[in-house]
């Protein structure tokens, strides 16, 4: 169920320094997972499997970079079922906390 693998990846997300993830530049499961590696100051190394590419996310400015790599119809849904402009807000709030 939806509620298995949402706990098995915040408990992953928990225990891990950096992720290494396969995108098809659709899944928002894969983007909820950078999320919250990203909420834990983990790097993500994804691996675009359409592109065969490797792209580093370290930061707000790479999230951002990954997010300009899906469609622009893609993108819009992801957005309203993630709320990624909340979950970017949330993001930055982190970073400022951070560097003060």
């Amino acid at each position: 169920s939806r509620e298995y693998f949402t706990a098995k990846d915040l408990e992953m997300a928990s225990r891990s320094d950096y992720g290494l993830m396969v995108w098809d530049c659709q899944s928002t499961g894969t983007l909820g997972n950078i999320f919250e590696l990203l909420k834990r100051r983990s790097p993500t190394v994804v691996f675009l499997n359409r592109k065969k590419e490797f792209y580093t996310v370290a930061g707000e400015d790479g999230l951002k970079g990954l997010l300009n790599l899906m469609e622009k119809g893609v993108r819009m849904k992801a957005k309203a079922k993630m709320g990624l402009a909340l979950k970017m807000k949330g993001l930055r709030q982190e970073e400022l906390l951070l560097t003060r």
